[in-house]
């Protein structure tokens, strides 16, 4: 699948899986780094149907949730996710959360490639910024 890995000079990204629900349970229960994103008082469990009930919003193309890792180890480091999408070639992005793991450069890295994914390989061509 093209949308399957994107790689970067030292991350790369791929499609969420179920087995990725600990990795996501525990950025999410982090107090340093879920200040800005939704609170969840789930379990690993509910993390994994999460992840069910979003695979099938990526089979529809509507929504693709990412797992930055590290290109050196192949460690997880972090998400980020584009959404939104609408009929009109629209889209969103966020979810972005990189842990203290991350490459000195993985944060310009992951917004580049979040954008070379929405705008070079989806063809979308507006990205909606909400406020």
């Amino acid at each position: 699948m093209k949308h399957n890995k994107l790689e970067g000079r030292t991350i790369h990204f791929r499609l969420i899986e179920e087995s990725d629900a600990s990795f996501l349970y525990q950025l999410r229960m982090d107090e340093t780094l879920n200040k800005y994103i939704s609170k969840v008082d789930s379990s690993i469990e509910m993390q994994k149907e999460w992840i069910r009930n979003y695979k099938e919003r990526e089979k529809e193309h509507i929504e693709y949730y990412f797992i930055i890792e590290r290109n050196d180890t192949n460690e997880k480091i972090g998400t980020i996710r584009l959404y939104g999408i609408t009929d009109d070639n629209r889209f969103c992005w966020g979810s972005w959360i990189l842990n203290s793991r991350k490459t000195v450069t993985s944060a310009i890295e992951s917004a580049y490639l979040i954008y070379e994914f929405a705008f070079e390989r989806c063809n979308f061509y507006i990205i909606i910024f909400p406020g």
